[in-house]
């Protein structure tokens, strides 16, 4: 089994049991799981494929442009700044 097949295999287990976590707790209570990974297509990278840094580096950039990415970015920060503050951790300036 390849990488990369391992860990979306992984990505979908962790979902799965997320989503059926999240469905016994209140809503405050929620664990939120985002996975921001940038699809290669059919380019297969293994871990020593150094030269295909720049390819890689232009999918994810495109990827991270995407609206719906945007969208998940915003909604991750926003609930990371919401933990900070409750946790003290995030300071409030203004």
């Amino acid at each position: 089994m390849s990488f990369a097949t391992n860990t979306k295999a992984k990505h979908h287990n962790f979902q799965r049991n997320n989503y059926r976590c999240n469905l016994r707790k209140q809503k405050e209570e929620i664990t939120h799981y985002f996975r921001f990974n940038a699809p290669l297509g059919d380019t297969s990278v293994d871990m020593a494929d150094y030269q295909k840094i720049p390819l890689l580096k232009h999918k994810t950039e495109e990827y991270l442009k995407t609206n719906e990415v945007q969208i998940q970015i915003q909604r991750c920060a926003e609930l990371l700044a919401k933990q900070g503050a409750l946790e003290g951790i995030v300071s409030k300036t203004g």
